[in-house]
């Protein structure tokens, strides 16, 4: 093995696993944060059993023996494969989505908290190691390598505990649209070359919402928009208006739209960036829920959210929400 970074370890690790470790009716399960590794393993793993390079995510050989997985995919593979283990009867299906959504929320959440605990603990390992073994600290190569160790699982940390905040419970109440927007704007940092506007959200009526869950939809929209335009010149806009519904006509929708002029999303991309372990982004920091969160949230508002082309270039994601009941309606 000529390649010694840690995916390149952990990879050859899991291939020897499979090849002489475990029986045919087992296999090795390898659990990464960022969904954009889950290809990169599944890769390295299939190069040390075939004993070649493979240079595609198409397989060579069936992906027998192991299964890299995000930890949202894991828990929707648990809920699909292995109902008993979460009290549900065998023969149990999801027929709503919403209740699919709340029910991987909920085990995703449970892995997060467990996951956040046991990495927890490498921090304080490392320190133990740095006081009582010093000397081993004079070597540049282990100091570096501890300190990146330390570094990823601080990050690591700092991730589960981010997606937790999707995860809080929800409770409807009348929202200010505008109101959770400018709170976003200030956890948000908006980089010299992007200029971000938006108009007539102080006209939208309250919408029936969880406060906390509509600002972290803000945020994922436009998180998303500020990573589709990148490093390059773009804008982003924010808009509100009240719609009706196509079906009918005495209901009425409140609308949110962010619009970007990035380079929009692949049509390969469309049917995909809603699903839970779809995600284009390359961070420690993203663990692979992309905007399914956002989805999610909006679906337990009652609403709806979907994609179209802008205008111009770049994308639109538009944001239908209940408006809030007015006093003395149900």
């Amino acid at each position: 093995m000529s390649r010694t970074g840690k995916t390149s370890i952990l990879s050859y690790l899991a291939a020897r696993l499979v090849r002489e470790r475990i029986r045919d009716d087992e296999e090795v399960l390898i659990v990464t944060f960022a969904n954009s590794a889950v290809d990169n393993f599944a890769r390295r793993i299939r190069e040390f059993l075939v004993g070649q390079t493979v240079r595609s995510a198409s397989p060579l050989l069936p992906d027998v023996g192991y299964r890299v997985r995000t930890l949202h995919g894991l828990a929707h593979d648990i809920l699909r494969e292995r109902p008993a283990l979460l009290g549900l009867p065998e023969d149990f299906s999801i027929i709503d989505d919403r209740v699919s959504d709340q029910l991987l929320g909920d085990i995703a959440a449970n892995l997060l908290h467990r996951v956040n605990n046991l990495i927890g603990v490498i921090p304080v390992r490392i320190q133990g190691v740095a006081d009582k073994r010093p000397a081993l600290m004079s070597d540049a190569y282990v100091e570096a390598a501890l300190h990146e160790i330390e570094e990823s699982a601080r990050a690591a940390m700092a991730a589960a505990r981010e997606s937790m905040a999707y995860l809080r419970p929800l409770r409807l109440q009348p929202t200010s649209v505008e109101s959770c927007y400018r709170t976003a704007l200030t956890r948000l940092t908006i980089p010299s070359n992007v200029t971000l506007c938006d108009a007539d959200l102080g006209k939208l009526p309250p919408v029936l919402a969880g406060e906390e869950q509509l600002r972290l939809v803000i945020i994922n929209l436009i998180e998303n928009a500020l990573d589709a335009i990148a490093d390059q010149t773009g804008h982003i806009q924010i808009g509100g208006r009240v719609v009706v519904d196509p079906i009918d006509s005495t209901r009425p929708w409140v609308e949110l739209s962010v619009i970007d002029d990035g380079p929009g999303v692949l049509p390969a991309h469309r049917e995909k960036i809603f699903e839970p372990d779809f995600s284009t982004k390359r961070s420690i920091k993203n663990l692979g829920f992309g905007l399914w969160w956002t989805k999610s949230l909006v679906q337990r508002f009652g609403g709806s959210i979907s994609i179209t082309d802008s205008s111009g270039s770049g994308c639109a994601f538009v944001v239908r929400l209940p408006p809030a009941p007015q006093t003395g309606e149900n």
